[in-house]
């Protein structure tokens, strides 16, 4: 499963374990601003690639995921402005992994 969080700032995920997770993205927008990297829990992800791309001259970054542990837990993507700016939240990733989906 592939998100593609182009548009807002928190998004939401069910999958299971053993799952690959992609989380799609564009470049941050604001001028000087790049994607400095993402925090999450290793328990229950585990990073294999980290890629950025050009798609139609726009520049995006594309992380992919094996889902290890049922849970919940916080995918957290920062960004930067410049070398020394302070690490700010660029998009939040809440994903669900096995169990209860549904609101019952």
């Amino acid at each position: 499963m592939t998100l593609a969080l182009d548009d807002g700032f928190e998004f939401s995920a069910a999958v299971d374990k053993g799952d690959v997770l992609g989380l799609d993205m564009p470049q941050p927008s604001q001028p000087g601003y790049r994607i400095e990297g993402a925090a999450f829990d290793p328990t229950v992800f585990r990073l294999d690639h980290f890629l950025t791309y050009d798609r139609d001259g726009a520049p995006r970054a594309q992380y992919m995921f094996t889902v290890l542990e049922d849970g919940a837990s916080d995918i957290l993507i920062k960004m930067r402005n410049g070398e020394s700016g302070p690490v700010e939240l660029f998009k939040r990733v809440s994903v669900n992994v096995g169990g209860n989906r549904g609101l019952f």
